[in-house]
């Protein structure tokens, strides 16, 4: 496998390395990248959020949101 690396072109050495290196690196960027988000969750205000998220959506005249209102579709109710 070396000597096909020494002799290959030096595009295909690239991508070789950058491969390996996805390959190495990919699980421990993984990894990371899970506990960054784990320590955001743990972290986040739930009284914060909702304040977010009214400044974002409007609640209409009953005072529900767009997602808490109930559709009709006719006489039969879509589950």
């Amino acid at each position: 496998m070396i000597f096909a690396y020494v002799n290959a072109p030096s595009f295909m050495r690239v991508f070789f390395t950058i491969c390996s290196l996805f390959i190495l690196c990919g699980p421990s960027l993984l990894a990371v990248r899970y506990l960054i988000n784990k320590k955001r969750f743990k972290n986040r205000d739930p009284a914060e959020e909702e304040k977010m998220i009214e400044a974002i959506y409007e609640k209409d005249e009953n005072g529900k949101f767009p997602w808490e209102v109930e559709l009709e579709y006719g006489e039969e109710k879509l589950i």
